[in-house]
């Protein structure tokens, strides 16, 4: 026999996409119940998201056993074989890694690049920082309409509509700010803290508030602002409505504590001091008063600051309260306070109807004693 030729031969696995990874070209082993490892990469602007990348390559070169895999990254999609990652084309994004698509922008946001993963706002709209990347953006909202105040002396309450536009969000939130007017020329400036705007100053949610305790005959400007998420975003002032006010005569303070000066069988006598705050002229105070334990009470009035309580019960608790009145009508009472009348008529009465005969007794006594003096004397 002669050798007419020699044929050398291998086989191997030809290079390969799977799972948006390339694997290079891999001899098989030497059996073919071999399996050769090869080991992958992921395609441009993929990135991995289970590993190893690796493929199987078996003694018939085929490829099998695939371990791993890639997927695209934000601002890029699939193509149409999911072989490749191509870029979004402009007008559209792709906010998140993975094997979604690119979707057009959405509202108020534009982009006229290539593979972009978010869409800016357009001028004059934005994008709250809790607010996911593929949101639309929102703007600020307009200003409160149809503010209304009522005024009762130095209270007030306002009350609002909604914004025609709320900038299309739904965190909507009010402010009010007090600002006190001292001239007509000079500018207003912020209310001190003594001035309580109930619920709350800022972040209402409701669209009334009440404010108290401001002064009397002074004018106030208030401004109701609306803002929402995006209103930190934006360079300028939050929108809002002014109302001007300009407060009535006021009701006084509350009496300070009231003091027991003496007491009786069937009287007490009491004392206080004016109104911290009178807020006008004090026309008169009015006591009442009423049983330990009991319901009924009953009124006096004086034009002073103190007054003489009579027929009460002797040796009976009763609680008092005081307060002044002025024009504008009665201020608040004072904290209630105990007093008791005695058991006994006034000691002090009775020393004083005793009192002619107590000095009666003491100058016969004395006449007595100088009568004795005087007869010892002319005796031998």
């Amino acid at each position: 026999m002669s050798l007419i030729s020699v044929r050398v031969f291998f086989k191997k696995c030809s290079t390969t996409i799977a799972n948006f990874a390339v694997f290079p070209e891999t001899a098989t082993g030497a059996e073919a119940t071999s399996l050769v490892i090869a080991p992958g990469a992921c395609v441009t602007n993929a990135m991995e998201v289970s590993v190893p990348l690796k493929l199987y390559c078996n003694g018939d070169g085929e490829w099998m056993v695939p371990v791993g895999s890639c997927t695209c990254v934000a601002g890029f999609e699939p193509s149409g074989d999911s072989t490749q990652c191509q870029a979004c084309i402009p007008g559209t994004f792709k906010s998140k890694f993975g094997e979604g698509t690119c979707a057009a922008c959405p509202s108020n946001s534009r982009t006229s690049a290539r593979g972009a993963n978010i869409c800016p706002c357009q001028n004059g709209f934005y994008r709250a920082d809790s607010d996911p990347p593929d949101s639309g953006c929102t703007t600020i909202p307009s200003a409160p309409r149809n503010v209304i105040s009522s005024v009762n002396e130095t209270s007030l309450s306002l009350e609002w509509e909604e914004p025609e536009d709320t900038g299309g969000r739904s965190d909507l939130v009010y402010n009010v700010v007090c600002k006190k007017c001292l001239r007509d020329r000079s500018p207003c400036t912020r209310c001190d803290d003594n001035v309580d705007i109930a619920p709350r100053r800022l972040g209402l949610r409701q669209r009334k508030v009440v404010v108290r305790n401001l002064q009397a005959h002074t004018r106030y400007s208030f401004e109701v602002q609306a803002v929402n998420g995006v209103s930190g975003k934006n360079p300028t002032s939050p929108r809002y409505s002014t109302v001007n006010i300009t407060t009535n005569q006021a009701a006084p303070s509350a009496v300070p504590t009231v003091h027991l000066m003496r007491s009786t069988s069937d009287t007490l006598s009491l004392s206080w001091l004016p109104p911290e705050k009178p807020n006008g002229v004090i026309l008169d105070y009015e006591i009442k008063y009423h049983e330990r334990g009991q319901a009924m009470s009953h009124t006096v009035t004086s034009q002073h600051s103190s007054a003489k309580v009579e027929g009460l019960r002797a040796a009976t608790s009763y609680v008092v309260q005081v307060r002044a009145r002025t024009v504008a009508g009665y201020g608040r009472y004072s904290n209630p306070m105990d007093f008791s009348t005695s058991l006994h008529s006034d000691p002090q009465k009775s020393v004083q109807d005793q009192l002619p005969l107590i000095i009666g007794s003491a100058s016969a006594g004395l006449v007595v004693i100088v009568a004795l003096v005087v007869i010892r004397s002319c005796l031998p």
